[in-house]
């Protein structure tokens, strides 16, 4: 999906690139420790280059800063669903 929606936009006469932020769900401290990672990055411009929009795909990217941004969420912990106990959810 990444890479599909990067070439449409490029076809369309946009420069993008491509920011992943490495992830895996072993422990909870690394997962808050990135998340407030993503918090206090500000995607406004890199490198003297302004960036007009960010367009978010997958945890924690959406977490970063940008006047910008859009959310297309991407459903990425299936793992994490299927291994849920149904048994222990609030009735």
């Amino acid at each position: 999906m990444t890479t599909g929606l990067e070439k449409a936009l490029m076809e369309h006469g946009h420069k993008t690139d491509i920011v992943r932020f490495p992830f895996n769900f072993c422990s909870n401290r690394f997962i808050s420790e990135l998340m407030d990672y993503c918090i206090c990055q500000d995607f406004e411009s890199f490198n003297g280059i302004v960036i007009d929009k960010v367009i978010a795909l997958q945890f924690p990217a959406y977490y970063v800063q940008h006047s910008d941004k859009t959310l297309w969420l991407m459903h990425q912990h299936r793992a994490a669903y299927d291994l849920y106990d149904k048994t222990r959810a609030c009735k």
